[in-house]
């Protein structure tokens, strides 16, 4: 199974980073801020890429924000198998799988 350490990355410095095959974010970051304002400076910075947004927060304002990035919503708590199926899905979604896991 292909695994990779995730690490916060501040919105200020999302142009450091390279273009993410998907990414997965909490609408709530520490330090970071906030998982919709990253993935809004990486969408901003580089074409379409498959995003995912996990929260436990069920507010108007928090729909609102993730639909803004047309992201897809996982609510918490999530388990395992459905993280696993969230990521499956995402990848079969886009051509990058293979630059993702080869």
């Amino acid at each position: 199974m292909w695994q990779r350490q995730a690490r916060p990355t501040p919105p200020s410095n999302c142009l450091d980073s390279p273009k993410p095959g998907l990414l997965i974010t909490d609408l709530r970051l520490r330090r970071a801020g906030n998982g919709a304002d990253l993935a809004a400076c990486l969408q901003r910075n580089f074409s379409a890429f498959p995003l995912r947004v996990i929260t436990g927060d069920v507010s108007a304002a928090a729909i609102c924000q993730v639909d803004e990035l047309g992201a897809t919503l996982l609510y918490k708590p999530l388990t395992a198998e459905s993280l696993r199926r969230a990521i499956v899905k995402a990848l079969a979604a886009t051509p990058l799988t293979h630059d993702i896991l080869g």
